[in-house]
This record gives C-alpha cells, sequence and structure tokens, in this order.
C-alpha cells in the first residue's frame, strides 16, 4: 500500500479482491463509521443505502451503549428480510459489514466476520491518521 514515497494510500482494487475472498459466499462492504462506502464486494444490491444504515444501527447503538454504561458489543447483528448483517469496527472510523443468507449460523457468520477483519487491520492500519479514517479525516 506504499506509494513509493514513504507515504501509504488506500488502493480499492486490493481491498475490494480482499473483501471478496473473506466474504465468500455472502457479500461485504468497508464503510465509514459516518456511513460512507468505501469499497464493497460480492452480491450487495444498493450498498451505499445499506451501509449508510447499518453504520448508524452501529454508531445510535454504541452511544445508547455508553449512555447506559454497557461494554463496547464485539459484533453487532441485524436480522433482515434480506438475509443476516454482522457488523464490526476494523480501526477507529472504520467498519465491516458482512452480509449472508439467514441460513448461515450466527457462528458461523461471527468467524466469518472476525477472520476478514483481522485480515484488514493488517492492510489498513497504514492509512489511519492519529485514529482517525483517512476518508473522515478533515
Amino acid at each position: 500500500m506504499a506509494d513509493g514515497g514513504g507515504g501509504t494510500i488506500l488502493r480499492p482494487e486490493a481491498l475490494n479482491k480482499l473483501l471478496a475472498v473473506g466474504a465468500a459466499p455472502g457479500a461485504a462492504m468497508l464503510v465509514t463509521e459516518k456511513g460512507s462506502l468505501l469499497c464493497s464486494a460480492g452480491g450487495v444490491g444498493s450498498s451505499e443505502l445499506a451501509a449508510s444504515v447499518t453504520a448508524n444501527v452501529y454508531s445510535t447503538y454504541i452511544q445508547g451503549g455508553e449512555t447506559l454504561g454497557l461494554g463496547k458489543p464485539r459484533v453487532i447483528f441485524v436480522d433482515c428480510n434480506e438475509g443476516r448483517i454482522a457488523t464490526v469496527q476494523v480501526l477507529p472510523g472504520l467498519l465491516l459489514i458482512m452480509m449472508c443468507d439467514r441460513a448461515q449460523a450466527l457462528r458461523e457468520l461471527e468467524a466469518q466476520v472476525m477472520a476478514l477483519r483481522d485480515r484488514l487491520v493488517l492492510h489498513l492500519d497504514q492509512v489511519v491518521l492519529d485514529g482517525v479514517a483517512v476518508a473522515d479525516a478533515p
């Protein structure tokens, strides 16, 4: 991910490939906590809407949990008509969202999203500045 000049750049094509391998047979999206879609892979229909709504659910849940004194969840699951959605924070400001068929067990989905999250951390740790995702930086 280095640009040759000492800095780092985000390569969406590489991230899409990484997401595609980790998301099979479902779909995956990498989004900012504000809901901006960075990249996606798999059968994601209206990706931007799904990213925005899911990021909003995640942020609202985290804020509510802090207010009530609850710990931060490892993974947030949402069950909807299209299937199951798992959301996890990759790095500060970045979320990984995975969608799968309703037939997939939650434990399998959790294992899959955490494995992909761990792979993404290795690649994305270099493109975060002062704890804020580059995509959301002012």
